[in-house]
C-alpha cells in the first residue's frame, strides 16, 4: 500500500511542478488511500497511539497556518497531514524538515543562476515526494 501512497503523491507533485495547482479528486484520492492505509496497519482499529496523534495534530498545525498564511496551498497542508496520519510525528517531521532542506537548496540554486528572485514562489509537493523518497515512509 505504501507504493501506491507514493504512486499518487508522485501524481501529485508532477501536477503540482507544471501547473502549481492540483485536482481535487487526486486529493481525495490521496487522503482515501492514506486512510486505507492507516486503517489495514492497525493503527485506527484498536487505539489511536500518541505518536499517530501527534502526526496527525502537526499536519493540523501546518493546515491552518497555510490557510491563514496563504504562503502555502491547502492542498500542501493536507498533504502533510495525510502523511502524519500514517508515518506519525517521526516520520512526519524527518519529511517536512527534509522538505525544506530540498526546497532551500533548490531555491538557492535556482537563485545562484539568476532564474528565479526572492519573491519566485515554488511548488512545495514536489518536495515533500523527493523527501518520501530520501526518507522513507
Amino acid at each position: 500500500m505504501a507504493g501506491v501512497i507514493m504512486v499518487v503523491l508522485g501524481l501529485l507533485a508532477a501536477e503540482d511542478l507544471k501547473y502549481k495547482a492540483v485536482t481535487v479528486w487526486k486529493l481525495v484520492l490521496f487522503g482515501l488511500v492514506c486512510t486505507i492505509q492507516a486503517v489495514r496497519t492497525g493503527i485506527l482499529r484498536q487505539s489511536i497511539e500518541a505518536d499517530t496523534f501527534l502526526g496527525v495534530l502537526f499536519g493540523i498545525m501546518v493546515l491552518l497556518i497555510c490557510v491563514w498564511t496563504k504562503q502555502l496551498g491547502a492542498a500542501d497542508g493536507i498533504i502533510i497531514l495525510f502523511l502524519g496520519l500514517v508515518g506519525g510525528i517521526v516520520r512526519i517531521l524527518g519529511i517536512f524538515l527534509a522538505a525544506l532542506l530540498l526546497m532551500g537548496l533548490c531555491g538557492l540554486i535556482l537563485m545562484m543562476t539568476g532564474r528565479v528572485d526572492k519573491k519566485t514562489s515554488m511548488p512545495v509537493i514536489p518536495f515533500v515526494f523527493l523527501a518520501v523518497v530520501w526518507r522513507g515512509l
